[in-house]
C-alpha cells in the first residue's frame, strides 16, 4: 500500500459557542477561520455542522467532549481547551494504492486512506497548536478579559468588541503556525508524546551543570525570573526550540562563516564563543538591540518536598489553574553545543551594557561547559545537533530573527529522509518526566527523519492506542474543568493503578513491532528479524532493555 496524495488542510477555525447574538450576527461567535478567503456562508455552514455534532455527542458522554468525525474524504478533530471555546481543524484523507482484492487481473485501486489520518495522533497537533499560541500570545480566556478592560475603559459597552483583541492575536499567529509549521504528513506518535530527549551525564559532568546554572543565577540574578515552568510550559518551549529556533540560527551561522570566528561582531576582547540567539545581533558600540520575543508563562511555586499530587517538575497541579499568566522576554544564548534559556521580565529594559554584561558573565563559563561536556560524550568541539539539548536546562526560545518581536516558525525544513537499518529500533517514553528517547526517529524536528516505514510509524500509534485503552490504565484521563457539571469535573479525575501490558505484532514483511506499557513507561521495539518467533523476539526485546535501561524497571 503506497499514498498517492498527501494529507492536507481543508479548514481550521476557533468559535466560542457560548456567545449569543441576535439572528442575523451568529458569524460573530467565529473568532477565526481559515482560510480567510472563505465566503461567509461556507464558514457559517461548517461551524454550525460543528455546533450540532458537539451538542449532540454530548446526549451520550457528557464528561467527555466529542474529538473526532470521521467521513469518507475528511476527518474534523476538535479540541475543547477552555470553557466554551472550541478549535476545529479539517483534513483530507489521501488517496492511497490497494491491490483490488476481487480483480482477477492482479490491478491496483485508489481508496481513500482512513487508517493514515490517526485521530489520537493529530489531536496531539492540535493540542499542540492551542499550547503554542498561549506561549506566545496567553490563554484565550486571559485575552478576553484584557480586552474587556480596555473596552471598558474606553467606555464602550459591545460584548463583540471584548474579543477584539483575541481575533486580533488569533489571525497574527495562526496565519504564520499553519502555512510554516503545521506538518501534518510527518505527524507520528512523537505528536501524542510532546516528550523531551535528555542529554545523560555522568556525576561529574551533571554536577558541573548544575554549579554553572547556579553561578549564572546569581551573576544575572537582577534580571531573572524567579520560579519554575510547568510541564506543559517545558514541553512547547522545547519543541519551538528543537524544531524551528535552533535550525534556523544554526544555519544563518553557518551562511556567516560558522560559530567561532567573530568577525567584528563582539568586542575584540572576548575569548569565548557565546552568541545571542535572540537579542543582540552583536554587541559594538552602537549596535541595535533588537526585540526578544514574549512569552507567557504560569508563576509556579517550587517544590519543597515530594508528595502526592505533586509532579517531577515540582507544581502542584491544582496551583496551575490559579495562577495568572505573566508576560517575559525570552532571552536564547549559545556556545557551541549549550544553549542556555532566560525568561526576563517584561517590566525591565534591558540595554546594551546589560547584554555585554550577561555575555561576559555566561559567556566564558558556557563555552567550557559545552567543551567538558562534548569531551565527556566523544563530540569534541563540533556542535552537537540542534534536536539534543546539552543540558537538561536547554529551553526553547522564539525569533530567530533579532529584529523581530513575534516568534519566527521558519521552514528551514530537509526532505524527509527514510534510513533502513536491520538492526532493532527503539521508542521510549516516560510520562512522569516526559523522557523520551528514540532510535526510531533520527532527531526531534519532525520532518519525516525517521529510520522505519510509514505503515511501521501507523502501527507504533496503533499500539500506543490500544495499551492506552488497557484496563485500570487510568493515567491517561485529563480533568474536564470545562465542563459545567461539578460532578462530573470530579467524575473524571485518574485513580492511579499500576499497570503493565504488552503487544506483539508480525506485518508481511516479517517486522515485528513490540509495546511495553509499565506503569507510566512506555517502550517500543521495531525489529527486522525474518523467521523470527515470539521468543526470539522476546529475548531480543530484553536484550535491548538490559542494553539501554539498565537503571529502568520494567514489569514483566
Amino acid at each position: 500500500m503506497s499514498a498517492s496524495s498527501e494529507i492536507s488542510l481543508i479548514n481550521f477555525y476557533v468559535v466560542n459557542t457560548n456567545l449569543s447574538y441576535a439572528e442575523g450576527e451568529e458569524e460573530k461567535k467565529i473568532l477565526y477561520f481559515w482560510p480567510p478567503e472563505t465566503d461567509l456562508d461556507t464558514q457559517m455552514k461548517n461551524v454550525g455542522l460543528s455546533e450540532a455534532i458537539i451538542k449532540f455527542t454530548e446526549t451520550f458522554n457528557p464528561g467527555k467532549p466529542c474529538e473526532a468525525l470521521h467521513t469518507q474524504k475528511t476527518r474534523q478533530l476538535y479540541h475543547n481547551p477552555e470553557k466554551g471555546f472550541w478549535i476545529v481543524m479539517t483534513i483530507n484523507l489521501p488517496l492511497v494504492t490497494r491491490s483490488a482484492s476481487n480483480s482477477y487481473s492482479g490491478g491496483t485501486t485508489l481508496v481513500w486512506g482512513e487508517e493514515e489520518v490517526q485521530d489520537r495522533v493529530f489531536l496531539g497537533v492540535l493540542r499542540h497548536a492551542y499550547r503554542t499560541f498561549c506561549l506566545f500570545s496567553g490563554s484565550f480566556t486571559s485575552l478576553v478579559e484584557k480586552g474587556r478592560s480596555k473596552v471598558l475603559n474606553k467606555g464602550a459597552g459591545d460584548v463583540d468588541d471584548h474579543y477584539y483583541l483575541l481575533r486580533s492575536r488569533l489571525d497574527h499567529f495562526f496565519s504564520l503556525y499553519l502555512n510554516q509549521s503545521l506538518r501534518l504528513n510527518h505527524a507520528d506518535l512523537l505528536e501524542v508524546f510532546q516528550g523531551v530527549s535528555f542529554l545523560p551525564l555522568d556525576r561529574r559532568s551533571f554536577l558541573r551543570v548544575r554549579c554553572f546554572l547556579s553561578r549564572a543565577e546569581e551573576d544575572v540574578d537582577w534580571v531573572l525570573r524567579k520560579s519554575g515552568l510547568n510541564a506543559d510550559e517545558t514541553q512547547v518551549l522545547y519543541r519551538y526550540l528543537v524544531g524551528s529556533l535552533l535550525p534556523a540560527h544554526l544555519e544563518g551561522t553557518e551562511l556567516q562563516g560558522g560559530s567561532i570566528p567573530r568577525h567584528g561582531r563582539y568586542p575584540p576582547s572576548s575569548s569565548h564563543y557565546g552568541r545571542f540567539v535572540t537579542g543582540p545581533s552583536n554587541l559594538c558600540d552602537g549596535a541595535p538591540i533588537g526585540k526578544m520575543p514574549l512569552v507567557f508563562v504560569n508563576p509556579q511555586v517550587p517544590k519543597q518536598n515530594a508528595s502526592e499530587g505533586k509532579n517531577n517538575f515540582g507544581v502542584l497541579e491544582s496551583e496551575k489553574s490559579k495562577n495568572k499568566e505573566e508576560p517575559f522576554h525570552l532571552l536564547v544564548y549559545r556556545a557551541l553545543s549549550a544553549t542556555l534559556c532566560l525568561l526576563i521580565s517584561d517590566t525591565y529594559s534591558l540595554t546594551l551594557s546589560d547584554f555585554r554584561e550577561i555575555d561576559a558573565a555566561l559567556g566564558p563559563g558556557l563555552t567550557s561547559l559545552a567543551s567538558q561536556v562534548a569531551e565527556m560524550i566523544g563530540g569534541g568541539l563540533a556542535p552537537a545537533s540542534p534536536t539534543t539539548p546539552s543540558s537538561a536546562h536547554s529551553s526553547p526560545a522564539s525569533s530567530s530573527s533579532p529584529a523581530s518581536a513575534s516568534p519566527g516558525f521558519g521552514p528551514h525544513l530537509p526532505p524527509p529522509i527514510i534510513h533502513g537499518s536491520s538492526g532493532p529500533r527503539f521508542l521510549y517514553f516516560n510520562r512522569l518526566n516526559l523522557a523520551v528517547k528514540s532510535s526510531i526517529h533520527l532527531d526531534s524536528r519532525g520532518v519525516g527523519n525517521v529510520a522505519v516505514t510509514r505503515d511501521v510509524l501507523m502501527m507504533l500509534a496503533d499500539i500506543n492506542t490500544d495499551l492506552r485503552g488497557y484496563p485500570f490504565n487510568t493515567y491517561e484521563t485529563e480533568r474536564n474543568d470545562n465542563h459545567h457539571d461539578k460532578s462530573l469535573q470530579k467524575r473524571i479525575q485518574p485513580s492511579y493503578k499500576s499497570v503493565s501490558a504488552e503487544i506483539m505484532l508480525n506485518t508481511e514483511s516479517d517486522v515485528w513491532v513490540v509495546g511495553k506499557l509499565s506503569d507510566q513507561r512506555e517502550f517500543y521495539v521495531v525489529l527486522c528479524q525474518k523467521n523470527a518467533d515470539l521468543m526470539t523476539v522476546n529475548e531480543e526485546v530484553k536484550r535491548l532493555c538490559d542494553s539501554q535501561f539498565k537503571c529502568i524497571f520494567f514489569h514483566e
